[in-house]
């Protein structure tokens, strides 16, 4: 089987070394901790680690898609060396190996054969970072049966799920080397491109401001009740509103208008201070909007959509509101949960909810504290990952 991914490999070499041609294919010096990721998501789920690592080991970060090297050299600047991950072609693979590794970590499920044997063959320690194996893959893994040597020179293993390390031990990794860490894109901070701030978008002191997250069609009315009677209750109150799909912006735009709100598109620019409602309809604010808001209602919570990320609010220090369909987040939700740093209701006790945390400070407080509580846990995880690489890596070089 083996034989037969080297004969297309060679095949396809032409088409590899032309798509990467272009970008840097190597890193800069010897000795770099080597992170090898996919993608913009992968990258983005590691970050954090990546900036705690560096302040440990020279960086590498290769990646396999265009779009994920130009964000890698955006968020990490001068303190990584970035290069296009050259596709398993071992002529380029060995130009980087040439340069002596101290260990590569590979990212969820970047197990590519020759860069595995080759650090094998070079015996560069291995990592794995929020590793994830699908029922698919595991099944054709084991009919292969060619990743149970490889996966025993893993190092760590730092999986997302109690299933997947289950899978990865099947394969053949060793069972003391496997963490079950969650999803590291879940429980770590987000990456942002810029923070807006109140005074960014013109809101005056002292107004509160809620932000409706990744809103869904089917919860409009159960938004729009909860928005007419904070009004009567709380008049001051602004609103952002973040739709998760634009197909039905001009439903939502007309809704609002009908019922009396005064609307700005962000489009027109982003200023609310004239305005009762910000509605948001361009990509990649979101998470760059958390911190404006006093508090964040997650939306694909109040219609059977089954959720969408509790963790991004929470840390950017802002306590969230969710609704009961949360079977697609429900870890995230049980972690909200038991630190106090969010509620759950139903659509009926979303307005009362939401009055009662801007008219009792004793009970916002408790929620900002388990904010932080929760993000203190997270900024632990990773203290904890990075120590318990670099203990692993001083054993093997003293």
């Amino acid at each position: 089987m083996h034989a037969l991914y080297r004969l297309a490999h060679r095949v396809a070499a032409p088409l590899i070394l032309r798509e990467i041609a272009p970008f840097r294919t190597e890193p800069e010096g010897e000795g770099g901790f080597w992170v090898h990721v996919a993608s913009v998501g992968e990258l983005h789920g590691v970050a954090l680690f990546l900036k705690q690592i560096r302040d440990v080991f020279p960086l590498w970060v290769s990646t396999t898609t265009a779009r994920g090297y130009e964000r890698a050299e955006r968020l990490l600047g001068q303190d990584a060396s970035v290069f296009r991950f050259p596709l398993d072609h071992p002529p380029a693979l060995e130009r980087v190996f040439a340069r002596r590794p101290r260990a590569l970590a590979l990212v969820e499920t970047e197990l590519w054969p020759h860069l595995l044997l080759e650090a094998a063959r070079r015996d560069v320690p291995l990592f794995l970072f929020n590793g994830r194996i699908t029922p698919r893959t595991f099944h054709l893994y084991r009919v292969l049966g060619t990743f149970g040597p490889l996966l025993r020179r893993f190092r760590r293993l730092f999986v997302q799920t109690q299933w997947d390390a289950w899978r990865f031990w099947r394969l053949g990794a060793s069972r003391d080397r496997i963490r079950v860490t969650g999803n590291w894109k879940r429980y770590f901070p987000p990456v942002r491109s810029r923070v807006w701030r109140r005074e960014d978008l013109d809101i005056p002191g002292g107004v509160p401001v809620v932000l409706f997250a990744s809103l869904r069609s089917r919860e409009m009315e159960v938004v729009l009740s909860a928005m007419e009677h904070l009004r009567e209750e709380i008049p001051e109150l602004r609103w952002i509103l973040a739709p998760r799909h634009f197909g039905w912006l001009p439903e939502l735009l007309a809704r609002l208008e009908q019922r009396g709100f005064s609307v700005r598109r962000w489009r027109e620019g982003p200023v609310l201070r004239e305005k009762d409602v910000l509605v948001v309809d361009v990509l990649g604010e979101l998470v760059s909007l958390y911190p404006v808001a006093d508090c964040v209602v997650v939306g694909g919570t109040f219609a059977p959509y089954g959720g969408h990320n509790l963790m991004e609010p929470v840390h950017s220090g802002r306590p969230v509101v969710f609704g009961p369909f949360t079977h697609h987040v429900s870890d995230m939700r049980d972690e909200v949960l038991r630190y106090s740093a969010g509620v759950q209701t139903d659509g009926e006790g979303l307005a009362p909810l939401l009055a009662h945390f801007f008219q009792e400070p004793v009970f916002r407080e408790q929620l900002c504290r388990g904010v932080q509580a929760l993000r203190a846990a997270g900024t632990r995880r990773v203290e904890a990952i990075v120590k318990d690489v670099e203990g692993i890596l001083a054993a093997l070089h003293p």
